[in-house]
């Protein structure tokens, strides 16, 4: 079986899926912008009209904390 991690729009295996997470966790603070995602390591990512709309953004929070209430 093959597992792939998704980033931005590629897909790569696992091991490779994890490098932002390492670098973010790593690397000095004045190298991270908050409320930005890196795409692929260390690259600020592109932002769509979907990550910018308020409303989808409340309704992707409202629906979160209910999941976690769970």
């Amino acid at each position: 079986m093959v597992s792939l991690a998704t980033v931005g729009q590629k897909a790569v295996p696992p091991h490779e899926g994890i490098y932002n997470t390492f670098w973010a966790a790593t690397t000095p603070k004045r190298n991270i912008v908050s409320g930005t995602f890196y795409q692929p390591v260390r690259f600020v990512g592109s932002r769509t009209r979907d990550s910018e709309n308020r409303k989808l953004g409340e309704q992707l929070w409202t629906w979160t904390q209910k999941e976690l209430e769970r």
